[in-house]
């Protein structure tokens, strides 16, 4: 619900900000220009509910990805709106009265102002303790030390490893850095007792 609301204040501010340069700025720059006008309904509702739509659909605010997709993903449904607000112009006959400028600059302005936020969000929620959720691993093989540094590089994955289940722990690296909660016979007790809701095999 916060990232979600996040969203909305940086595609408001990603919006006001194109149309304040189109309607204000520019006109100054190109006297020639027609006058442009933005409604506040596509402003505040409108285009801001679609972006929303296409972050919902995709489970943006449900999965847990690294840096780098969570930004390709913004990226994608930025381009997918965009084109999708140019198509509806044509096809409605719209396209002399919405200022392709407008929705090429909302295209650009949204992408960065909905990374930005993203971030800021994730980090502001770590920071206080309401983005880590955390995880247990069964195994602490080779593939387990991969998840380690995955996890410890990327905090925005919001993942923190409480501890191993582990038969043969002394002989693991990660007997230096993750506590040892039990043996594979007792997994399903450890699990259960912990409450903990994420466990990796």
């Amino acid at each position: 619900l916060i990232l979600l609301l996040g969203d909305y204040l940086a595609l408001v501010a990603a919006l006001s900000l194109a149309c304040f340069l189109r309607e204000s700025v520019l006109p100054h720059i190109f006297p020639h220009w027609p006058l442009f006008k933005a409604s506040t309904v596509y402003i505040f509702i409108g285009v801001p509910m679609v972006y929303l739509f296409f972050f919902l659909y995709d489970g943006s605010y449900t999965r847990r990805l690294p840096l780098w997709q969570g930004v390709e993903r913004i990226f994608r449904i930025c381009t997918y709106v965009g084109a999708l607000a140019i198509m509806l112009m044509y096809f409605l006959g719209k396209a002399e009265q919405v200022s392709r400028l407008v929705v090429g600059m909302t295209w650009l302005f949204s992408f960065f102002s909905l990374t930005l936020m993203r971030v800021t969000l994730k980090r502001m929620l770590i920071h206080i303790g309401l983005w880590q959720r955390p995880v247990i691993l069964v195994g602490a093989g080779r593939t387990a030390e991969l998840l380690y540094q995955a996890f410890s590089k990327d905090r925005g994955l919001g993942y923190e490893i409480v501890g191993v289940i582990e038969d043969a722990w002394q002989k693991r690296p990660l007997a230096r850095k993750v506590p040892c909660l039990g043996t594979f016979r007792q997994a399903q007790h450890i699990v259960k007792e912990s409450g903990v809701q994420d466990v990796v095999l």
